[in-house]
């Protein structure tokens, strides 16, 4: 009983330094002796604390910085400057997009300065404490919202924790107190998912460490995973880093997704006896939680391909390439082939160019889904809309045969070495141009829009599923004619685009002295409304980097086009680049 009391009395007296000048002190866990603190966490280390310089204290002076670590003032001094900076967009001498980034750039300098020069003094136990709980929460955001927990997150955001003791150190700011509420809206404005993802993980962290979600902690947190790139994340080919050790995996990732400013690679740091099935288990639990169509890299630092590949080989649904052994510098390759949208058989033959390692690459040797491939000479822009029509045309059979846009120039050039047709049984392709890809059958938009293919298209399709033939063929005729392609591929009266459209193609004809297909014919009307719509939209085509040289041998041509174009140009108040008449050049003459 007089521990008890001793106890009670020591974590009264530890709340009131802390709250000396509130009317009402509120006594919590991380308030009692930190050895007492430790007992229910068995993995959690505790150390004796180190022996700290002594202080002369001084009761009748106000003001005692001299007490406070470098490490507060820093802090403070970070929300000052943030505080400023938001004043600043206010007054209009500074962008939003500014001062996020300077704010996510402090934060990163400040996470690094606390993780690499911490105090010798620090008490480990305490420390220990603080990480045991941060672990505990991102469990939590893994379980409940797919938030991957990894070393270095944990190490930074408890040397954060530990450096402010849980401590609202801006109450007595004036500016904090004016301008939180504000600061708090315009980063729910700017970061949606990362201010949601830091107060969720910050009420866990509450519930288990018995203290307050304070603003700036929110404000802080959410800045940090900014720094991240979470959000950046899309549906290219995903890559992870596997290390054994508590933070090697998590720190080279770390570094190479700032380095690379994309958040490339996710991090996986395994115990020294972890075992081939556990890997296995952490590569399952990544795919279950995001998409990998388009592949997956998985590097580790050591460990059996053989045993690895062939456990995955018939589970999965998309080629994996396994690296045996890394380093930074073949991170950084590696995730610049990613952001370059390079294959994953691409990047499989690149490295092995650019470093002898080992590695191995495999495909599923599961049924592969059936899946339809749309094309278009033009880019990937009408491919996907294709798709979408024949989504709408397929009804419920299209829930279980993919079909997948794609680029023509890469099917064209690649043929069979193209990633679809490593994970689907691909049973045809729909588009504008043929890539002429052997054993595959073709059906060009203008032939199912005349009806000549709409039978065999509805054959192929009734082979492999359960369909009403005929309802399929009518939903196809209708939803394929000119008319209402160009009502799906646009918002503009189709009628009104149509009329112009047929006077410019007439007029090309005429100008340049060629009699177009029924193909050529077809795409241009497809091509010229949807570039109208774009226009309008203000949307760009993809750069093209030759394009001055370009325009040097095909001026003549070009402007020829144009002329042809300015009744379009007249009607919607529009102009056309040299990019745009650069497509309608190539769909011309090639």
């Amino acid at each position: 009983m007089g521990k008890i009391k001793n106890l009670i009395k020591f974590a009264c007296g530890n709340a009131y330094t802390k709250q000396y000048n509130n009317q009402r002190i509120n006594v919590k866990l991380l308030d009692i002796p930190v050895e007492n603190l430790l007992q229910p966490y068995p993995s959690a280390k505790i150390s004796n604390q180190h022996n700290i310089d002594k202080r002369v204290y001084l009761p009748n002076t106000e003001i005692q910085s001299n007490l406070e670590t470098s490490e507060r003032k820093k802090l403070k001094n970070f929300f000052t400057r943030l505080l400023d900076d938001y004043k600043k967009i206010e007054d209009n001498t500074l962008t939003s997009t500014q001062f996020i980034s300077f704010a996510t750039e402090n934060v990163t300098l400040l996470m690094d300065e606390f993780i690499f020069f911490t105090p010798e003094d620090k008490e480990t136990s305490f420390f220990s404490f603080i990480t045991y709980n941060i672990r505990s929460a991102f469990q939590f955001m893994n379980e409940n919202y797919g938030f991957v927990q990894d070393g270095n997150k944990i190490l930074s955001i408890a040397n954060y924790l530990y450096v402010k003791e849980s401590q609202d150190f801006l109450f007595d700011s004036t500016d904090w107190v004016d301008l939180k509420k504000p600061l708090l809206h315009f980063l729910e404005e700017q970061m949606k998912d990362e201010v949601w993802l830091a107060k969720r993980f910050l009420n866990s962290l509450s519930l288990h460490m018995d203290s307050e979600v304070l603003d700036e902690d929110v404000v802080f947190i959410a800045l940090y995973l900014h720094s991240m790139n979470l959000t950046l994340t899309d549906n290219s080919i995903k890559a992870i880093v596997l290390a054994h050790g508590y933070s090697t995996a998590s720190s080279m990732a770390n570094v190479a997704n700032r380095m690379l400013q994309k958040n490339i690679f996710q991090a996986y740091d395994m115990p020294l006896g972890i075992t081939a099935s556990e890997v296995e288990s952490k590569i399952f639990q990544y795919i279950e939680n995001y998409q990998v169509e388009k592949g997956l890299v998985v590097l580790i630092d050591m460990g059996s391909l053989n045993i690895i590949t062939e456990k995955l080989a018939t589970k999965i649904q998309s080629p994996l390439l396994v690296i045996n052994s890394f380093n930074t510098p073949l991170l950084l390759e590696v995730g610049n082939l990613i952001i370059n949208s390079q294959t994953i058989f691409e990047i499989s033959e690149q490295i092995a160019d650019w470093l002898p390692i080992k590695r191995q690459l495999t495909t599923p040797k599961t049924n592969k889904k059936k899946a339809i491939i749309t094309c278009c000479y033009t880019g990937m822009g009408s491919a996907v809309q294709i798709k979408e029509i024949l989504q709408k045309s397929l009804g419920e059979t299209g829930e279980t045969l993919t079909v997948l846009p794609y680029d023509y120039l890469k099917l064209k050039e690649n043929k069979r070495q193209e990633l679809p047709f490593q994970m689907y049984n691909v049973l045809a392709i729909v588009g504008t141009e043929n890539p002429e890809i052997e054993s595959v059958p073709y059906f060009g938009l203008d032939r199912l829009v005349n009806g000549e293919q709409i039978d065999d298209f509805v054959q192929i399709i009734a082979q492999k599923f359960a369909v009403d033939g005929e309802n399929l063929k009518q939903e196809l005729i209708f939803n394929f004619s000119l008319k209402k392609m160009v009502e799906s591929l646009t918002i503009l009266d189709a009628d009104r685009v149509l009329n112009l459209v047929s006077d410019s193609i007439s007029e090309m004809q005429r100008v340049l002295e060629i009699t177009f297909n029924a193909n050529k014919k077809y795409l241009l009307f497809l091509h010229i409304s949807c570039m109208i719509e774009r226009i309008l939209r203000k949307e760009e085509v993809d750069k093209q980097e030759d394009i001055e040289n370009y325009i040097k041998e095909n001026r003549m041509t070009m402007e020829k086009i144009h002329r042809c174009l300015q009744n379009i140009e007249e009607k919607y108040t529009i102009k056309i680049s040299d990019l745009e008449l650069r497509l309608l050049n190539d769909i011309v003459f090639n």
